[in-house]
């Protein structure tokens, strides 16, 4: 919950319902005018809140005179017990609900005085969907401002300059590479705006980075981003340029070859409906291979996350253990199959794809259906 990727809406919007447990015997649910002047979540409100009573707006802007009222919902009865949550009336005359984590944040940053509520000033904000009461206190609140800023900036096509840093409204760094051919599964994609993620990981006595789960971003348009970090050219674009242009994206591979590979239990570690692991020949064609789930047997199930759940501690990964294969059309091949009787029967090849550059490229082996 404390993130500072919360928006901090300019106007909120609160429905009510008639509730004699409240202070003001009003419960409240609150949503809010997005950027764009599109209420949130209007469907649910509306379904929500008694249409007889008029719907307020508010200015989102900091607010004290908060106080807790009480804990609802958490009880165990029944097959959908209602989880737990906590009672806040704000000082304009209504009670609303927050999480109990939200309530431990808060009281992280500040004091519940007995008779008077919490200290100092809050306003709502909203961490994806859920909303947060955010103390104007915390250092999550100067961050969120600037995030919730970021999202009413907007770039032209005069203020992107190749070799320039820019700031997403995702508070991510883009090094723009310009616009490019760009090549995905070796389909010519058009001419993209290319930019490659970076951001600051300074190590040893030099300024460095890493390269993030999408290192190239091939975008129409410049949507996402927010500003021009600097008018310097980055010292990383040539760099970043020529491995671009020599990368499966930035040049069209010219070969496909399979390459022999060896199964391995890691290629079956975790519990799908279906996984893609390779290829094999069947006749004299190379076609995908997919663990296909038959009750348990789908590869195994990694544990290591649900130790809480299940009391499981450990399990050990045999190799014999069976799994059964299916071709991407979903025909099953074999059914209760041990990795070693799988490698007497069958070949598995690795497809990699080469360019111009002699760069070699592994096709993706972690599909799920």
């Amino acid at each position: 919950m404390t993130t500072d990727k919360m928006n901090i809406p300019k106007t909120i919007k609160i429905g009510f319902q008639e509730r004699e447990d409240t202070y003001t015997k009003k419960l409240g649910y609150v949503v809010y005018v997005d950027e764009k002047g599109v209420t949130r979540k209007a469907a649910s409100w509306n379904s929500w809140r008694d249409s007889k009573i008029e719907p307020q707006d508010f200015d989102n802007v900091p607010t004290s005179g908060f106080v807790l009222n009480k804990k609802v919902g958490g009880y165990s009865g029944g097959w959908n017990p209602r989880m737990a949550w906590i009672r806040v009336f704000d000082p304009r005359g209504f009670e609303f609900e927050i999480t109990v984590q939200n309530l431990l944040y808060i009281l992280e940053e500040c004091s519940s005085i007995k008779g008077k509520g919490l200290e100092g000033e809050f306003v709502y904000a909203w961490d994806k969907a859920d909303l947060v009461l955010l103390p104007v206190s915390s250092q999550e609140y100067q961050s969120c401002c600037e995030f919730t800023k970021l999202k009413t900036m907007k770039l032209k096509r005069k203020d992107m300059v190749p070799g320039c840093i820019y700031m997403s409204k995702n508070l991510e760094q883009h090094l723009y590479l310009g616009q490019e051919e760009f090549f995905e599964n070796n389909d010519n994609m058009g001419k993209k705006h290319i930019f490659c993620n970076l951001s600051s990981n300074k190590k040893d006595n030099y300024n460095t980075y890493y390269r993030q789960y999408n290192y190239y971003r091939a975008l129409p348009g410049f949507t996402s981003l927010a500003y021009k970090v600097s008018d310097e050219i980055s010292p990383l674009f040539a760099y970043e340029y020529d491995e671009f242009k020599k990368s499966e994206h930035g040049n069209m591979c010219k070969e496909l070859k399979f390459n022999k590979m060896k199964l391995t239990t890691d290629e079956l570690k975790y519990h799908y409906y279906r996984r893609f692991i390779g290829y094999t020949k069947v006749d004299d064609k190379f076609v995908a291979l997919f663990t296909e789930r038959n009750n348990s047997y789908c590869g195994w199930r990694d544990m290591s996350k649900e130790k809480e759940t299940y009391n499981v501690f450990s399990v050990k990964i045999e190799s014999t253990t069976p799994f059964q294969l299916a071709l991407h059309d979903k025909t099953l091949l074999e059914k209760d199959i041990t990795i070693e009787d799988f490698h007497k029967k069958y070949e598995l090849f690795e497809a990699v794809l080469v360019n111009d550059y002699g760069k070699i490229y592994k096709t993706p082996t972690s599909w799920y259906y």
